[in-house]
């Protein structure tokens, strides 16, 4: 022990800590910052760039736990850490507010486990999560929207997919548009578009031009477009 200290200063953090104590922090706030990211999956099925923001929830909840645990009641560390956070903060942007929500209770997660409340981090993850999915499930805030999500899907065989002509298209038709996945396997590329028509909209016609404008490319294209269920 006398060693380790030497090799990493004087500060008598082994004396107040319990590295145990600290091992099962850190364990217990990944695994709530797992179950929150694949909460958040579920209510995002349809987003683009999930993992990387599901990766981002655990590895916060980790860091804010670790964090609590060397902060302690020292105040200049906390200050220190706000001053970090401040500037993480401004360098990212969040896409929405509902995932501003899921940031702050990693966040929250993580001061629980670093401060031990550990039953508070369960049931807040618990309780959080079955909130977040009993809203999603009856679509709360959804009713008498002007306007739907739908998904759009295009394989095409043989080439890749002509983005530049389906992303004009789309354009001229003064489609909202995000794209959302793109991916190749074997001779078959795909790409997924999110799309925000009008409640009232009939998309059957546009999409029969292009997938006529497709055909006329000579690109074996297969377009589909799905409603997407409404999220809260």
């Amino acid at each position: 022990m006398e060693e380790i200290r030497a090799l990493f200063g004087t500060e008598p953090f082994f004396e107040n800590v319990s590295m145990g104590n600290v091992a099962v922090n850190l364990l217990l706030s990944a695994i709530l910052g797992a179950f929150l990211a694949l909460v958040y999956r579920w209510n995002n099925r349809t987003a683009p760039d999930k993992r990387v923001f599901m990766v981002s929830l655990v590895l916060l909840s980790m860091a804010i736990a670790a964090a609590m645990t060397v902060i302690g009641n020292n105040v200049a560390r906390a200050f220190g850490l706000v001053g970090a956070v401040s500037i993480v903060r401004f360098r990212t942007s969040v896409r929405n507010s509902k995932d501003m929500a899921f940031v702050f209770l990693a966040i929250v997660i993580g001061m629980a486990c670093g401060l031990q409340f550990r039953l508070m981090a369960v049931l807040l993850t618990a309780v959080a999560s079955g909130v977040a999915c009993l809203l999603s499930a009856v679509g709360f805030g959804s009713r008498g929207e002007t306007h739907r999500q739908y998904l759009l899907k295009v394989d095409v065989r043989g080439m890749d997919v002509p983005l530049n002509r389906i992303e004009g298209f789309l354009k001229d038709a003064a489609v909202p548009w995000e794209l959302s996945e793109r991916s190749i396997t074997g001779s078959r590329s795909t790409a997924k578009y999110l799309l925000t028509l009008r409640a009232d909209a009939d998309p059957a016609p546009w999409l029969r031009s292009l997938q006529a404008a497709l055909d006329a490319e000579d690109a074996r294209a297969a377009v589909t477009l799905k409603s997407q269920e409404p999220r809260w």
